[in-house]
């Protein structure tokens, strides 16, 4: 099975950013990398992202 890559560029999307990273995961297909580029953030982008880091990789997938 091919894995599917979600490209998530963020720029201050902290408003957003969880809903968008929730959405991907729910998704049935488990083959899913999500590919996150912060693109020098002022607001918590980056800590939303280091959460989901966080959480994903005691499920051994990569964000």
């Amino acid at each position: 099975m091919c894995k599917l890559s979600i490209i998530v560029p963020i720029y201050n999307a902290s408003i957003h950013l969880e809903k968008c990273i929730e959405s991907i995961l729910k998704k049935e297909n488990n083959n899913i990398e999500i590919i996150a580029i912060n693109d020098g953030s002022t607001d918590n982008s980056e800590e939303i992202i280091k959460k989901y880091i966080r959480k994903i990789s005691k499920q051994n997938c990569l964000l």
